[in-house]
């Protein structure tokens, strides 16, 4: 027999698990409040974007981010570990409140003084599974194709009502109409390349091989036309994949060669196809060859597969979450995905301790008016400073979760005084912009009350005064999908408040928008803020804050 075998040293890790939380009331089972220790507690609130994310890896890419961030920062200091456990923050009073799942990392400020984070993720994904079809994406795109040339062309300027007025933007016609052209010869040629193959593939299956569709001649031609089309994607493929991130003229020239001959390929194959008389007259060439017919065909198959799969389970999350501006079949998907952002955002904002404090912040209603000042002693809550952090679709999602929660402290009571305690807003490669000007009133832009309708279940474009104490804006000129964002205040926006780590609440907060220059890469950039260090350090920056 031989002998055994030795078991391998377990690697160590950062990470580790802490028994479960509650902080429900003291007379509430099945246990009173953790006892407070001393050091200041804060509260993260990441969203994830579009995509199929697995459960916490959000969590673990902002907590590492930070942790990573505190280690170069301290380099003369042992690294933190991350612990994770489940709680329940109690501000129901209900045992069977949800149980949320947080990472918590200790920070510790300049003059030594620990802070202890405590990151939350918002984690949607699963709502979307399966709901969204390919053609659901085609109609999609057509349809904000059409409104997004429409508003192009619709008027002098781009007219969005906020803070009691339309606020008038400056458009660039002629751009804006050639990236919708662009979108619709993009979509349009896949659509087409993708029926052809069908019929293709098909034609000799369903008739029992009895029909001369494709002839010999057609099929060497559509080969010829299908080699271009598989160039036309390996090129794209090169530019975002295969070259170099510094050198981002030559990859996007590779992107914009593919881009530009894939419609041109796809429209030969439909010219060819319907028109025989336009066909070249080609000789038996290798084209005719079997391996030749099945690579390219394949590669083909194989590229147009991957395309449907992105456009599914990327723009599909998109489509269902903000086509509500019409009657969608996804309107429960997307109260689901806000109904799961609540389920975070509520108990983080109005979980409390067991002390007693007056809160001296201002108060004030949707209109403007200043709210009473209430003396009267109220629970100390148990985060008061609260960081918002959303990645693609789910800066969308954070912003109408804290827009709820302005409209359920308006409407309800008591206090969460969420402009002061939200110190930060930090939305990356965020769509907010593109979904404002697409889907806007997507019908005559001269309703004003269809408008003013629209800003009132918006308060941070209400007024300032519900804006959160920094809202940042990170961006790159490589990621299609984001950009800054211009269409959340005045025209012209009020400057950045000099010098204020945490401006009063009468003094406007505009949104700050930074580009990201190592977001480089052609189309990825969109998921390339996550491992670039502007992110992990104006997150961490903020934390340590005074």
């Amino acid at each position: 027999m031989a002998p055994p075998l030795s078991a391998p040293t377990p690697r160590p890790s950062y990470a580790f698990v802490r028994a479960p939380q509650t902080n429900t009331k003291v007379d509430v089972k099945p246990a009173a409040p953790p006892p407070d220790d001393g050091v200041e507690k804060l509260a993260v609130i990441v969203t994830h974007g579009m995509g199929q994310q697995v459960a916490f890896e959000t969590l673990e890419l902002l907590a590492d981010a930070v942790r990573k961030e505190a280690a170069a920062r301290n380099p003369g200091a042992p690294p933190q570990p991350i612990a994770t456990r489940v709680v329940r923050l109690g501000s129901k009073g209900d045992p069977t409140e949800p149980q949320l799942p947080r990472a918590e990392l200790r920070v510790f400020l300049p003059d030594g003084t620990p802070r202890d984070v405590h990151f939350y993720e918002v984690y949607w994904a699963p709502l979307t599974e399966g709901k969204v079809t390919t053609l659901d994406v085609i109609v999609f795109l057509f349809d904000a194709g059409v409104m997004g040339i429409k508003n192009t062309f619709q008027g002098d300027f781009f007219e969005r009502w906020m803070f009691g007025a339309f606020q008038r933007f400056t458009k660039r016609t002629w751009t804006l109409f050639f990236s919708f052209v662009m979108a619709f010869l993009e979509i349009g040629s896949l659509i087409l390349i993708n029926g052809i193959i069908g019929v293709f593939a098909t034609s000799k299956a369903l008739t029992g091989g009895i029909t001369g569709w494709p002839s010999s001649e057609l099929r060497v031609v559509l080969t010829l036309d299908m080699l271009f089309v598989v160039a036309a994607m390996a090129s794209v493929v090169a530019g975002i994949l295969l070259i170099p991130r510094g050198l981002r003229r030559l990859a996007w020239m590779f992107v914009w060669i593919g881009l530009l001959a894939l419609p041109v390929a796809a429209a030969l194959m439909g010219i060819h196809v319907a028109f025989p008389a336009a066909r070249p007259e080609l000789q038996e060439t290798f084209l005719d060859t079997k391996w030749i017919l099945l690579a390219l065909w394949g590669l083909a198959l194989v590229a147009s597969a991957v395309a449907r799969k992105v456009l599914v389970e990327y723009v599909g999350d998109v489509a269902a979450y903000v086509n509500s501006h019409q009657v969608s079949k996804f309107w429960e998907v997307r109260k689901g995905i806000y109904e799961s952002a609540t389920r975070v955002f509520g108990p983080v904002y109005k979980a409390q301790r067991d002390e007693e404090v007056v809160y001296k912040w201002e108060r004030y209603s949707l209109d403007g008016r200043a709210k009473p000042f209430d003396p009267m002693p109220v629970n100390r809550f148990r985060y008061e400073k609260i960081f918002v952090v959303g990645h693609s679709l789910g800066s969308v999602i954070s912003y109408d979760a804290l827009n709820g929660l302005l409209l359920e402290e308006e409407l309800l009571a008591p206090a969460l005084y969420i402009p002061q305690r939200t110190r930060l807003l930090l939305t990356f490669g965020s769509p907010l912009d593109k979904t404002a000007f697409i889907f806007r009133t997507h019908k005559d832009q001269g309703s004003e009350i269809r408008e003013a309708a629209a800003a009132a279940v918006q308060p941070m474009i209400v007024s300032y005064l519900h804006r959160p104490r920094r809202w940042l804006n990170i961006f790159s000129r490589n990621d299609w999908v984001s950009g800054s964002l211009e269409f959340y205040d005045t025209n012209p926006p009020p400057p950045v408040p000099p010098g204020l780590h945490v401006p009063p609440l009468h003094v406007p907060v505009p949104v700050e928008n930074v580009e990201d220059f190592d977001a480089n890469s052609p189309l990825i950039a969109h998921i390339q803020y996550w491992n670039n260090p502007l992110l992990r350090s104006v997150l961490y920056k903020a934390l340590i804050e005074l």
